[in-house]
């Protein structure tokens, strides 16, 4: 009899696990419908909707249509503008990012996390820079340290960032430190300061630079933002009685070391990125006093209490420190 008993009662612990693993399964298409519909509301357009979501254009079309029939309402409208809200969708979408915020909060808070055993997937956005200089180092440890752990590397989009921290498509972003968006949570993970980069061959390769030869030379400037004005070294050669003579701006070192490969330009250059590069470029102190740059891990308030966040947090801090080795790192 107790046997029959035990045995009813495994069978009703299987039964309610069933019925748990199906609502958790309900619960989840239903979050990513309201999560496809604040980026639809974001983008206003299918095709960047379904880029923002790594799914294909039909599969965002398909989604589009379930929405409708969920909400009753065509939500999205065409005009020339791209799609336009209806008042309904308006409506819809400030619920949406309660609900999604609220889950989001709920599910970090409380669910433990391994990582050896557990899966997860970081959507980090960070400019080429700290793509070159730590994420080589990042992935050797994490094959090892979190097998099921996957990274979706995006682009730095400053005008942005701050909403997609809120709205939950970034988790987190590695940029400067004077970069980072007012209210967000931050964490210093390296410092990096720079060298004159130019090509083997350039007129001034063999010279002692100084601040008169750069003032005759052609730079090229990379800035996180194209937008951003406020630069420290224009401010450092007017000090000093000069103008830097900037002939092209962009917003990748990558590109700028191809670039100076095959012109007279000069470039500040990371010096952590030196090790990547051929022999056919030479580098320079810096003549000027400029402070390293702190490179810093940024993340919406809401995740400071998450489980897995907080590892992915450690563990990227961890990295860059065996990677650069200039900051300390708390547990």
């Amino acid at each position: 009899m107790r046997a029959l008993k035990e045995d009813h009662i495994s069978k009703i612990i299987i039964i309610i696990d069933i019925f748990y693993i199906l609502y958790n399964y309900l619960v989840m298409i239903e979050m990513r419908l309201l999560h496809a519909l604040i980026i639809l509301a974001e983008e206003r357009s299918v095709t960047h909707a379904a880029e923002r979501l790594y799914i294909t254009q039909p599969a965002m079309s398909a989604t589009l249509r379930k929405l409708r029939e969920t909400f009753g309402d065509p939500l999205f409208v065409r005009s020339a503008s791209g799609l336009v809200m209806t008042e309904q969708a308006e409506q819809a979408l400030v619920q949406a990012k309660q609900i999604v915020g609220l889950m989001d909060t709920l599910e970090q808070d409380f669910s433990s996390f391994n990582p050896v055993q557990d899966p997860l997937c970081l959507q980090i956005s960070a400019s080429d820079f700290a793509h070159s200089v730590i994420l080589a180092k990042i992935m050797r440890m994490l094959l090892i340290e979190a097998p099921k752990t996957k990274l979706i590397m995006h682009p730095l989009q400053l005008n942005s960032l701050e909403h997609s921290l809120d709205n939950g498509s970034i988790d987190l972003a590695i940029l400067p430190e004077f970069l980072a968006p007012s209210g967000s949570q931050r964490r210093k993970i390296f410092e990096e300061d720079f060298v004159y980069l130019m090509r083997r061959g350039h007129p001034l390769e063999r010279e002692n630079l100084t601040m008169e030869l750069l003032a005759r030379c052609v730079h090229l400037r990379v800035v996180p933002n194209l937008s951003h004005r406020n630069n420290r070294v224009d401010r450092a050669f007017k000090a000093a009685g000069y103008v830097r003579d900037v002939r092209l701006t962009i917003n990748s070192y990558n590109t700028a070391a191809d670039i100076v490969a095959g012109s007279d330009l000069v470039v500040l250059y990371p010096r952590g990125m030196m090790a990547q590069l051929t022999n056919d470029f030479v580098a320079h102190e810096v003549p000027f006093v400029l402070k390293p740059v702190t490179m810093c891990l940024v993340w919406h308030p809401r995740k400071q209490t998450s489980q897995s966040h907080s590892w992915a947090r450690k563990f990227i801090a961890r990295a860059a420190k065996q990677a650069y080795g200039n900051l300390e790192v708390s547990s």
